[in-house]
């Protein structure tokens, strides 16, 4: 009997090994399942939420995800957009970042997918994140109609500072991300140029939404002309609950080809615009505008002929009286709010103007080039909207859509307002000019 139960022993223990080795096959092939998912057959949209919420914006960002999450069970039909959600946002979960996405299914629930997550916090505002990110986004999603959200503090092209109301340094062109793990001084955020760097490691995009502050301007505008189609931006602050992202992303889900995009792109920004305008009562105004950026070079390239033949006027100015000073700059709609803190330090933010403005301006010795230069800013901004007041400090009487700084600003030391502003940059004058001239706005202006 010994030797007969040997065999049959030795047998049942290889039967329970091979089961075990299936069930555990089975495991692994389910989690295969999900990343072999056929993801350009979901939808034929796809939309990345970029959320550098590791900031006093968190709880505000984390509401837009659930007006996303939402805006997907609001969708006519299933996977009719993949909704891609990158956030880091303090106040949420495990403090920790994530990417995955989210779609409707048929029994009209959520479905959510981790495509990849980090066991320690990361620096969202680092342009090599930002590129991975999009890089796996769009790997997986290689889908017709690809779009990009961009939400966390911003300012334009404005360069590393101390001159700020958060903990410095920091830069501020986009994003904020106040990691936990650092301290507060490394706390940082993407420079302009490395931004439109890292976004062109990925495909060209379809459209971008900048729901950030003043990227409606020239110097934005150009240095993306060549990573996406379209840009929605705003000249000013944008107000801080955002883009009301329910209505947003209903109506981009009906978009089923690119030329649905600017409909649909005008909807968004007519409810974001809606939602903080008029001025009054707790609506502090609002401005927003969609640029097609094809047609940015030729802006640049009369704008450059304008500075060309002001070269003189604006050597002159540049020295001039403050007085002369101050009141060439009444000739100019102002759309950056000069502000102090109860600290007596500036609060962030910058001066910026009509571009429109600047451009008649400029047109004064340069008919030409002037007139070269307003067509092609027509081609660009398709639609825009503006309240007629924003905040206490700037009342606006007309707006094309799209701001510029000035020419020279940064030398008008001996002006009031810009020496206010500009004193923590005393000892680093040269720096600040320095950065206008890496955006390549700037460079290929001169100034």
């Amino acid at each position: 009997m010994y030797y007969t139960k040997q065999p049959l022993k030795r047998l049942m223990a290889g039967i329970l090994a091979m089961l075990a080795i299936v069930a555990c096959s089975s495991c692994k092939h389910d989690d295969d399942d999900v990343t072999k998912i056929d993801y350009d057959k979901v939808a034929d949209h796809t939309v990345l939420m970029y959320m550098v919420g590791d900031n006093n914006l968190s709880s505000l960002l984390e509401n837009n995800v659930r007006q996303a999450h939402r805006a997907i069970l609001d969708s006519v039909e299933v996977g009719a957009l993949n909704l891609i959600v990158m956030k880091d946002n303090k106040q949420t979960d495990d403090n920790l970042p994530k990417l995955y996405w989210v779609h409707r299914n048929a029994a009209q629930r959520l479905d959510t997918v981790m495509l990849q997550t980090w066991t320690e916090d990361i620096d969202l505002a680092d342009p090599d994140v930002l590129a991975s990110v999009i890089k796996t986004t769009f790997t997986r999603f290689n889908t017709p109609i690809k779009g990009l959200v961009l939400a966390s503090h911003a300012a334009g092209w404005v360069p590393v500072t101390t001159n700020h109301h958060y903990d410095s340094p920091r830069r501020k062109a986009f994003g904020y991300d106040q990691n936990n793990q650092y301290d507060n001084n490394l706390v940082g955020s993407i420079e302009l140029w490395d931004l439109a760097a890292a976004l062109r490691q990925g495909p060209k995009f379809d459209y971008i939404i900048a729901d950030c502050c003043h990227m409606g301007n020239a110097e934005v505008a150009y240095e993306l002309r060549d990573v996406a189609h379209y840009l929605v931006a705003s000249s000013l602050e944008v107000q801080g609950a955002g883009m009301p992202y329910r209505k947003v992303f209903t109506r981009l889900s009906h978009c089923k080809s690119a030329s649905d995009l600017p409909d649909a792109l005008d909807y968004s920004m007519r409810c974001y615009f809606d939602e903080n305008a008029p001025y009054g009562a707790s609506k502090k105004g609002a401005s927003d505008a969609l640029y097609d950026l094809t047609f940015m070079p030729q802006l640049a390239s009369s704008y450059q002929q304008l500075i060309r033949s002001n070269a003189s006027r604006l050597e002159t100015l540049a020295e001039a009286d403050p007085l002369i000073i101050t009141d060439w700059l009444d000739y100019f709609q102002p759309l950056g709010r000069e502000s102090v803190t109860s600290s007596g330090s500036v609060h962030y933010k910058y001066y910026y103007y009509d571009i429109k403005d600047v451009i008649n301006w400029l047109g004064e010795v340069d008919a030409a080039s002037a007139n070269a230069a307003m067509q092609a800013l027509q081609q660009i901004v398709l639609k825009e909207y503006h309240s007629s007041q924003f905040y206490s400090e700037i009342i606006i009487d007309h707006h094309c859509g799209m701001a510029v700084t000035l020419p020279e600003t940064i030398h008008l030391a001996n002006e009031p307002g810009y020496r206010q502003f500009f004193s923590a940059y005393a000892s680093n004058a040269a720096g600040l000019l320095a950065a206008y001239h890496h955006t390549a706005w700037g460079a290929m202006m001169g100034y």
